[in-house]
């Protein structure tokens, strides 16, 4: 299987913190992964490091065999990998539409704009009713899909989501998952963090749990045939380490 993306022993966080340990791991082509484990534990970090936000200490991240550590945010977008931070960090007077079409700043996303925008507004049809509507009068359940949709608007290679649900209701939680879960099954590979370990587990094919800033454990889902008992098993056991 070829690894489309690729971390070695980094090591990164803010100032004189570090909250990356050497953290290793891999991600093939064609695989969706959950990341999972305690809160400030380096979950965050590592996404903000991979997608540019954050540079390194040392340590490297590849991407589809093109190694991509330190560079700019704008150039790991161009190259496709979009990460969708945690949180609704939106403009607030500007109106849904227009947010869309920002979401296809990338070049290689211009082109696709008209099919994106049909796409996400297929997958969220309350972001089509709302098109002329401003982003500051959306519900947090909207706002969260509209920051997925401007992702997808993006023409990701790679969606990495930082706890995509966080905050909803359990029903606007579940439509959003559905969404989530209709994107893999169109063929776009996914990097989640997420604390609901059933929806990691419906989603993914691995799981690694991330404590003090490593990747502690490596659970294969379909293989070891692990449920939310075990899951929760291992990250109990792990967090007090």
């Amino acid at each position: 299987m070829h690894t489309l993306l690729e971390v070695e022993g980094l090591t990164a966080g803010y100032g004189d913190h570090q909250v990356l340990n050497g953290l290793s791991f891999t991600m093939g082509e064609d695989e969706n992964i959950g990341l999972f484990g305690p809160n400030g534990h380096g979950k965050t970090t590592l996404f903000e490091t991979i997608s540019g936000l954050i540079k390194p200490a040392s340590g490297k991240v590849s991407f589809d065999g093109r190694d991509i550590t330190g560079r700019s945010p704008r150039d790991i977008v161009e190259i496709g990998l979009i990460h969708v931070s945690q949180g609704n960090r939106l403009f607030s007077d500007m109106m849904v539409g227009e947010v869309l079409a920002l979401g296809a700043y990338p070049r290689r996303a211009r082109a696709r704009m008209r099919q994106n925008l049909d796409m996400v507004e297929a997958l969220f049809p309350r972001l089509a009713e709302r098109r002329r509507q401003k982003c500051g009068t959306l519900s947090g359940g909207e706002r969260q899909m509209l920051n997925l949709a401007v992702g997808l608007m993006a023409c990701p290679r790679l969606l990495i989501l930082d706890e995509p649900t966080l905050g909803l209701s359990p029903r606007l939680k579940d439509e959003l998952a559905a969404a989530i879960a209709r994107i893999a099954e169109g063929g776009m590979p996914l990097l989640v963090v997420e604390q609901d370990i059933d929806f990691l587990l419906r989603l993914t094919s691995r799981l690694y749990l991330v404590n003090h800033g490593v990747v502690a454990r490596t659970i294969e889902v379909g293989s070891d045939s692990f449920g939310h008992a075990d899951v929760m098993k291992e990250y109990f056991g792990m967090t007090g380490h």
